[in-house]
């Protein structure tokens, strides 16, 4: 009975990660032997040989673009062999809420917003305002809407999936918490999951680097 519970937990712990970001995490470890590293702003994901093989940095909302709902926003990304979406998720998870750059977005990350924004039921969109208050009174929800405005891709910039802020459900980590238990995450100090009930609020983590600093 005890294994049954033990394999029952693990089951549910496993469901709440999206299979093609869980796909990810096993050919990380199977095929590139890989690891990843959260710094204070930044997620890593490395291979054996300790290539980077996918990088997000972030920058926490300053008031700079608006409030952003306290979400962090990202500040530069990059990747190959198809792990920018494993990055970007432990970002989400990292932060507690994460929003696109507010004043460029390529291509490919405009396309991985794309996706969660309408093929992920596990992660919570939340729609920001802009700087003018058209959607709402209130100030918390306001952010620069530049890169959805100029998103040639959406009818305006209240439908681009750039216009929102995701997060995971009641500030839950999965991915992480599958990360450190296959000893797959490299941390300094420990990542401090403080986040509110509704998973709204960003998550804080005591890294040793700046912005955009290589470990």
């Amino acid at each position: 009975m005890k294994l049954i519970m033990e394999n029952w937990r693990q089951f549910i712990n496993e469901s709440n990660i999206h299979p093609n970001i869980m796909r990810m995490i096993d050919r990380l470890e199977n095929e590139d032997g890989g690891k990843v590293r959260i710094n204070k702003y930044q997620v890593l994901v490395k291979d054996r040989q300790n290539k980077t093989l996918a990088q997000v940095s972030y920058d926490p909302a300053d008031g700079m673009y608006g409030k952003c709902a306290g979400a962090s926003i990202v500040s530069f990304s990059e990747a190959e062999g198809g792990y920018g979406p494993l990055a970007y998720d432990i970002a989400i998870e990292a932060t507690g809420g994460l929003v696109s750059d507010r004043t460029e977005v390529s291509n490919a990350a405009r396309g991985v917003w794309d996706y969660y924004d309408n093929n992920r039921p596990d992660v919570i969109k939340q729609q920001m305002d802009n700087l003018e208050n058209e959607l709402t009174p209130e100030e918390k929800d306001n952010c620069e809407q530049l890169t959805a405005d100029q998103d040639g891709q959406s009818s305006s910039w209240k439908d681009s999936p750039l216009s929102k802020k995701y997060s995971k459900p009641h500030g839950k980590t999965p991915v992480i918490d599958e990360l450190i238990k296959r000893r797959m995450l490299h941390q300094k100090h420990p990542l401090k999951k403080d986040f509110s009930a509704d998973g709204m609020t960003p998550g804080k983590y005591n890294g040793d680097l700046h912005p955009g600093g290589i470990p």
